[in-house]
């Protein structure tokens, strides 16, 4: 749903439920999934049950034309992805027959016709009706974090008595925020490990024009 951002529920319907679509056959023109009428509940209460308060969208141009279902395109292009938490799709007869039994009248779950259900959970809980978020963006913000710092020793003249051997890190520094000077120069310092070797060294930064930069070499580190 985040990625989806502004695209309508009908929208998200059509591109990821495989044979959802309007069907207009003869006198009749509804939304199905592979030929089963559609039925959608949100939050738990059958959109069909707010139909007669509706009038049916297109039938006054084209009254030969039964409109069965296809009031459902209100909330089709009212409700975006931001409205929505979850689409949850029945049109096997596992499930759609035991969820038909609930919510249609007596004996309207049974038999080949049984509608295919899907069930919306919309942001508010309110059912179908929520007002569209017009204006109103879902905004998720990084958390709070305080900054790493790597951890680097400091040896000093004075600290002789550090036994040898006990230094033996294997990344032996990293600085994540080095700035040059006008002339494009910097100078980094580490202390060494114990252990005489070969170094990798990588450098990798940017300018404000956006150009990349990175180079690698090897140092030794001889005792």
């Amino acid at each position: 749903m985040l990625k989806a951002g502004k695209m309508t529920l009908g929208g998200l319907l059509q591109k990821n439920v495989r044979g959802f679509g309007l069907k207009v056959s003869g006198t009749s023109k509804e939304y199905v999934i592979l030929d089963k009428p559609v039925h959608i509940v949100f939050d738990g209460i059958d959109a069909e049950y707010l139909k007669s308060d509706m009038k049916q969208m297109g039938g006054k141009n084209n009254d030969s034309i039964k409109f069965d279902n296809y009031f459902l395109k209100y909330y089709l292009d009212y409700y975006s992805a931001e409205d929505i938490v979850g689409i949850e799709v029945m049109s096997g007869s596992r499930y759609n027959q035991a969820y038909g039994a609930k919510l249609l009248p007596a004996g309207g779950a049974i038999g080949f016709n049984t509608p295919a259900f899907i069930e919306v959970t919309t942001r508010s809980g309110s059912g179908p009706f929520l007002k569209s978020s017009a204006l109103m963006f879902l905004y998720k913000p990084l958390s709070f974090t305080l900054p790493k710092q790597f951890y680097r020793p400091r040896y000093t003249i004075k600290n002789n008595t550090t036994a040898m051997g006990t230094d033996l890190r294997s990344t032996i520094h990293w600085e994540s925020n080095v700035i040059t000077d006008k002339d494009g120069k910097a100078t980094v310092s580490f202390f060494s490990a114990d252990k005489p070797a070969d170094y990798t060294l990588i450098l990798e930064g940017t300018d404000l024009n956006g150009n990349l930069g990175y180079y690698r070499k090897k140092i030794k580190i001889i005792k």
